[in-house]
């Protein structure tokens, strides 16, 4: 980035004034009034470059002795000093410091890191720097946020190279900066900022405290005020999990999720270190029950905490999480995750991605652990979040079949108070049965009783019951489970498999005569049911209820088209399909007295019965006064004929 050099430079180079150019002025200016969120940010910008500047001392002097005595000289720490009568705040550190020429290339130039610049050159040497040297700085601009709460800011440095002179830096924010002579004795960066009147909070301790403990609480190097250690310095996901106690974890988690009571524990926990192909260090909580800020805020934005290189940057990285994980709570610390020039917008790129799959495949591979090694605690963390982890199902292509391996459902071979896996259903399966048989409705006590588990009820097959509204949506995506097709026994033309064959019984056997007047009630049906049944026809899916209505199998379904209708939305209702059971004798008799009553009122009032118990059988009715208007007939014509 380019600079015009002006004005004042005397032979020993005491005091020189500089400008910045127009492009730099420009980016000063967005960056101050538009570029950070909270203003705060300031002062975990300045640590965070401390915290770099003691890091790039320690490493060079691993290599160079004549730096060890800068190291030797004074403790690596970071001091703060505010003075109330100057409005002043103040950090000090115990780093590499800076000369002249390092101010002007880091300093005086924006967007330019001399720790970017370091690491640059460490992997030119080494193949690696992120495994040499443990800094976090990668842009100059943090350093300048300070303008948003200063109207003018003095750094002092001197380099801990040998023969070096200390250098004064002081900016306002204008078009200019100047370098001087500066005061320092010891090698460090001293950066003093003269407050405006409206940042006069940042004077205060309590608030410095406050800052410290939320940004910068993990930084390795002590951060102090008066004496006083403000930060943890040690952060508990970069421990080994065997230097963790079961009390720090729930400690921590209490801490992450605003929970207070001794009861406030995770279901599971995963304390995670990778290397490769990105480095990444996680600890991830699955919660028994909504974390107490989940309950406070259900509009609370999912994702984990973000830190780089332990520094705090974000309190929800969602990119780091996907929805159907938004109950699941932790902390992210990368070496190698990219920001943008505020630290705060996540760039979302190829690291984020593999990140997010790593902690995907982690959390399920514990989800299973889980549910096999303690059913009871799973079955009621599933009650609280089941609903949501199936969401996974028809949001994640790529782990479907992983998220519904863990989800529990209810079957009708299952008890009510139990619930199955698919797993364990494919396990159950009975040589010939090749699909996964299920039915979607609004409850257990519709579905469990509907005509369409009829047949297979009788011989003992297991039916998967859809009822949670969102499985509706799940059976969209999830169409086969381990190589086996899921079938819908209520659309379409399901035919249930015959295990055993039985004889048929003589009172089964129909005559032509009532084929024929089977035959004839079907073509009766469809002219007068044509506005509101698509089709009239015999099924083979029932051996006890006299009819049932079949969705085509690409149509919704009733239960779906109600949940659309019901959350607002436009809903093109599709007719269904009546079948009607051969061997009922309800129906037998109904077609017998159309062949000996054609056209009358009771043909007319048993059939308009038959539909509308259809429709009570899959929970729907649509049209409740037309089923009173039959029953009331039928009981009274009853009810007459009792009483001659």
């Amino acid at each position: 980035m380019t600079e015009n050099h002006s004005q004042t430079q005397t032979q020993t180079r005491a005091t020189e004034q500089r400008t910045f150019s127009t492009e730099v002025q420009q980016l000063l200016h967005l960056m101050v009034h538009s570029l950070y969120s909270k203003k705060e940010i300031f002062l975990r910008e300045l640590i965070s470059n401390s915290s770099d500047a003691i890091d790039t001392l320690r490493f060079l002097a691993l290599t160079r002795p004549e730096l060890s005595g800068s190291v030797e000289a004074q403790e690596s720490a970071i001091e703060l000093a505010v003075d109330k009568d100057a409005k002043t705040l103040t950090v000090r550190d115990t780093g590499i410091g800076m000369n002249r020429q390092q101010v002007i290339d880091n300093i005086g130039t924006i967007a330019r890191s001399g720790t970017g610049a370091l690491l640059k050159r460490l992997k030119e040497q080494t193949g690696d720097a992120s495994k040499s040297l443990d800094v976090i700085g990668q842009f100059g601009v943090g350093f300048y946020s300070v303008l948003m709460v200063a109207h003018k800011v003095e750094l002092d440095t001197l380099s801990a190279e040998p023969e070096s002179q200390p250098v004064l830096f002081r900016c306002d924010g204008s078009g200019t900066y100047e370098l001087g002579v500066g005061t320092r004795t010891t090698a460090g960066t001293t950066v003093t900022l003269y407050l405006n009147d409206d940042a006069s909070e940042f004077l205060e301790t309590w608030q410095i405290e406050h800052i410290v403990k939320q940004y910068s609480n993990y930084v390795k190097w002590p951060v102090r005020l008066e004496g006083k250690q403000l930060n943890r310095a040690t952060a508990l996901w970069s421990k080994r999990p065997s230097e963790v106690s079961e009390e720090e974890y729930n400690d921590f988690y209490k801490e992450l999720c605003g929970g207070f009571s001794p009861d406030d524990v995770p279901l599971a926990k995963l304390h995670l270190s990778i290397d490769t192909p990105y480095q990444f260090q996680a600890i991830v909580f699955v919660p028994k029950k909504p974390p107490f800020d989940m309950m406070m805020d259900q509009n609370r934005r999912r994702g984990m905490q973000l830190y780089v290189r332990r520094v705090f940057i974000l309190d929800h990285a969602e990119e780091l999480l996907p929805p159907w994980l938004r109950f699941v709570r932790g902390v992210v610390d990368s070496d190698d995750l990219p920001l943008n020039v505020s630290r705060e917008i996540l760039q979302k790129n190829q690291i984020i991605t593999t990140i997010q799959k790593q902690i995907i495949k982690k959390v399920l591979e514990e989800l299973k652990r889980v549910r096999e090694q303690k059913p009871e605690e799973y079955r009621a963390f599933f009650e609280e979040f089941g609903g949501i982890l199936k969401e996974g199902i028809f949001l994640d292509h790529g782990n479907r079949e992983k998220v519904a391996e863990v989800c529990l459902w209810s079957s009708l071979n299952t008890p009510a108070s139990e619930r199955i896996t698919l797993p364990e259903y494919l396990s159950k399966m009975p040589s010939g049965q090749d699909e996964l048989y299920y039915i979607t409705g609004p409850s257990r006590s519709v579905v469990e009783r509907s005509p369409h588990v009829e047949a297979l009820r009788k011989q003992k097959l297991d039916v998967l019951l859809f009822i949670d509204p969102i499985d509706e949506w799940v059976v969209q995506s999830l169409t086969e489970f381990s190589g086996k097709k899921l079938r819908a026994i209520h659309k379409g033309d399901f035919v249930p498999p015959k295990l055993v064959e039985e004889p048929e019984s003589e009172a089964e056997k129909q005559s032509p005569e009532q084929q024929t007047e089977l035959q004839a009630l079907l073509v009766q049906l469809r002219s007068r049911f044509q506005d509101r049944i698509k089709e009239v026809r015999l099924s083979s899916r029932l051996t006890d209820s006299a009819s049932v209505l079949v969705a085509e199998e690409g149509d919704l379904g009733p239960h779906l088209e109600q949940l659309l209708q019901r959350a607002g939305r436009k809903v093109e209702i599709k007719k269904p399909i009546l079948e009607l059971n051969p061997k009922s004798p309800l129906v037998a008799k109904l077609a017998h007295l159309l062949a000996v009553r054609p056209g009358s009122e009771e043909v007319n009032t048993y059939s308009d019965l038959l539909l509308e118990l259809a429709y009570l059988a899959q929970g729907t009715v649509p049209e409740p006064g037309a089923l009173l208007a039959s029953l009331h007939r039928v009981l009274a014509r009853d009810l007459s004929t009792l009483a001659d």
